[in-house]
């Protein structure tokens, strides 16, 4: 082979070589710039996702804020109305001569302030709203209940404060008489007190105490009957002293004198007053329930039940 011909085909291999060094630096140029072109889209994507997501936190933040700003004003006047409503209940229950009218209104004005309380939510508030108006319908329920009763010791009291000569003795002789009757009836078990007084008061009727059962009395045993024998004692001295004297100047008529022995033997750790007014409690109770769980609404939407826009 010439020497010419040597040269041409080593330049050819040469040429090729070349060529093919070039495109493979060309190729891995374009490889690099496409990565890099990838991850700048890949950036520019997380770019507009995280903006995305902060302009949704602020329009839900936004809906949030513009929902309890509505909410509080429903709240609010929910509330005002529940305490009212307490008010009413306790004054229909505990002067039984007062007019039913306020009350009425008040539960009108309960009930439609509770109608936008279901509407603006949540539910859980609304929950706790329709516990307030119904523990004032049972309380006032059971309270009525008692009104004859709360009059009968209204003129009690009435007569202790009575400037009328002689008034204010035979009013305090009547709450002695009636707080030795409680302490011998505290002695007794719960269930028994009722017909250890029916037996005082119809005691030729053998089932006045043994066999009329009683609350929880299964469960207790009989009391004794010197127990039994302390509380007639008690009933005896009221009825010849304070209570006698009370009917014969007309105090106080026979209904009053039996219902307030009934008080005396069945609530003997307090008087008759204070126990009605203990029954209005859940009433109140409901409606700090409802103001606590709306304020956790309202100041932490976070973790409270108005967190969500419903």
């Amino acid at each position: 082979m010439s020497s010419d011909l040597i040269g041409a085909v080593a330049g050819l291999l040469g040429l090729c070589l070349g060529s093919g060094a070039t495109l493979l630096a060309a190729r891995t140029t374009a490889r690099a710039s496409e990565k890099q072109a990838a991850a700048q889209q890949a950036q520019a994507v997380a770019a507009y996702r995280a903006a995305l997501d902060s302009a949704r936190e602020q329009v839900r933040a936004a809906t949030a804020g513009q929902a309890l700003a509505a909410r509080r004003p429903v709240y609010a006047a929910f509330l005002r109305s529940a305490h009212t409503l307490a008010d009413a209940v306790h004054t229909y229950v505990m002067d039984p001569s007062s007019e039913t009218e306020p009350y009425l209104r008040a539960f009108d004005k309960a009930r439609a302030a509770h109608a936008d309380l279901e509407l603006e939510g949540p539910e859980e508030l609304a929950a706790l709203g329709a516990r307030v108006v119904n523990e004032a319908i049972a309380v006032r329920e059971r309270g009525s209940g008692y009104a004859s009763l709360l009059l009968a010791w209204g003129k009690v009291s009435a007569l202790v404060e009575s400037p009328a000569p002689g008034a204010m003795e035979l009013g305090l002789a009547i709450e002695r008489d009636l707080r030795a009757v409680q302490s011998a009836s505290r002695r007794l078990p719960e269930g028994w007190r009722g017909r250890a007084r029916e037996l005082w008061r119809r005691p030729d009727d053998p089932f006045a105490f043994r066999t009329r059962p009683g609350p929880g009395e299964d469960a207790e045993e009989p009391p004794s009957d010197e127990l039994v024998a302390a509380l007639h004692a008690a009933l005896d001295r009221a009825a010849e002293g304070s209570m006698r004297t009370a009917l014969t100047t007309g105090a106080l008529a026979e209904d009053d004198v039996w219902r307030l022995y009934w008080a005396a033997t069945q609530w003997p750790e307090e008087d008759p007053a204070t126990h009605v007014r203990a029954l209005l409690a859940p009433v109140r109770d409901a409606a700090r329930a409802f103001a606590r769980a709306a304020r956790a609404a309202l100041h932490a939407p976070a973790e409270g039940p108005g967190s969500r826009a419903d």
